[in-house]
């Protein structure tokens, strides 16, 4: 049976959120969650970029530099 990928959308804040959606993502803002973690009590995904250039974990309420959306 095929498992269904979980996606959200998210938005760079920072400059350097910023860079990496410009340079990493090909300005996708839809991600794969990967991994989902609770670190001390804060829910976190690991995001894999649509393009598959561009990994990185992110609280799952956004942080100064990702907004994340469902």
């Amino acid at each position: 049976m095929k498992t269904k990928l979980k996606r959200v959308s998210v938005t760079p804040l920072s400059s350097k959120a910023k860079n990496r959606f410009a340079n990493e993502m090909d300005l996708f803002h839809t991600c794969v969650v990967e991994q989902e973690r609770v670190h001390e009590g804060t829910p976190y995904l690991y995001l894999q970029s649509l393009n598959k250039s561009y990994y990185f974990w992110v609280p799952a309420k956004g942080n100064d530099d990702w907004k994340v959306e469902k």
